[in-house]
């Protein structure tokens, strides 16, 4: 939970105080970041003005009314916000195709296999970069394969395509466990445990390191030295780490944003 939530299970008052908020905050273009600072603002603000008016002798529900009435307008609050703004900011996220693709993507995200709850555009970006990286990083450590596929280009083209199409659609489906594990790992709810990461991290390495030793022997009809064996095994071991951490960093990221965006605005 992120520090609303955490307020909101001993205070009663967190949940309309959010849905209020979220309505203020939720249209404005700007980017989900300056968006969160806003609402934990805002949410300071009304907190302070509920317990103003508490220490007047109102009730909890009369001084949750009253700090509300003396926000304000949400439409007018919302575009004096806005203007706060830079305006590249508000250009870039303003209605056009651009945005609503994003907004789209966002919303598919959401319903995707991310470990339920919100997740931004950003971190989808993110997860898919660390899967890229995951996926690519080690397979180009093998100076055999490289070699072997600029040879083709002027002795063997056509060879050379139809390598390249085989060693492409390989590489889309350790792209696809990459991706599952670090999707794993960015559970914004829960932790897996260690024989589950396990064998996701399994199911990455060991089709990545077959991968590499027969398409560096197809490519090039060498296999690949010890050398480059151990090479591509620090890697990728180094690499499944470091995304694993990275991707721990982003579910905690996710919390903050998905108490707020889980909200729903017609309560």
């Amino acid at each position: 939970m992120g520090a609303v939530g955490d307020q909101l299970k001993d205070n009663v008052s967190a949940k309309p105080l959010m849905i209020v908020i979220e309505r203020v905050v939720r249209p404005i273009r700007a980017s989900e970041s300056r968006k969160l600072r806003m609402r934990r603002e805002l949410f300071t603000h009304l907190q302070a003005a509920v317990e103003e008016e508490r220490a007047t002798g109102l009730d909890e529900t009369a001084a949750i009314e009253k700090a509300i009435l003396r926000l304000g307008n949400p439409i007018e609050l919302a575009r004096d916000l806005e203007r706060t703004v830079p305006w590249p900011q508000r250009l870039l996220w303003a209605s056009i195709p651009v945005r609503v693709l994003m907004k789209y993507w966002e919303r598919r995200g959401s319903h995707w296999s991310f470990g339920g709850g919100a997740i931004t555009l950003p971190h989808i970006v993110m997860l898919a970069s660390l899967a890229g990286i995951l996926t690519a990083a080690p397979i180009y450590t093998s100076a055999q394969l490289r070699q072997g596929l600029t040879c083709w280009k002027g002795e063997r083209p056509a060879i050379a395509v139809f390598i390249c199409m085989v060693i492409f659609f390989m590489a889309l489906e350790i792209f696809a466990y990459s991706f599952r594990f670090v999707v794993m790992a960015a559970d914004a709810h829960k932790t897996y445990p260690l024989s589950a990461t396990l064998m996701r991290a399994a199911a990455v390495a060991a089709p990545q390191f077959f991968y590499v030793i027969l398409a560096t022997d197809a490519a090039s009809n060498w296999l690949p030295t010890l050398g480059e064996v151990a090479l591509n095994i620090a890697i990728t071991g180094g690499l499944l780490v470091g995304t694993y951490l990275l991707a721990r960093r982003v579910a905690a990221l996710r919390r903050a944003y998905d108490e707020w965006l889980s909200i729903d605005l017609a309560e």
